[in-house]
């Protein structure tokens, strides 16, 4: 392998290294925003629980 091959070889590991670091980052950020979601969801469920063991308290 001469020298030119070893820059390109070496140049195409740093793109792909980029590549996945912003993949990376990506997923984790929708990660995140599916993680708030549920969360979200999560309280919405507990209120639909606390809201229907008053509604039984009532009668």
């Amino acid at each position: 392998m001469n020298q030119q091959e070893k820059q390109e070889l070496l140049t195409n590991i740093k793109s792909l290294e980029e590549y996945l670091i912003e993949k990376n980052n990506q997923i984790h950020y929708h990660l995140e925003q599916i993680n708030h979601i549920l969360v979200f969801a999560q309280d919405i469920q507990q209120n639909k629980i606390e809201d229907f063991i008053n509604q039984i308290k009532t009668f």
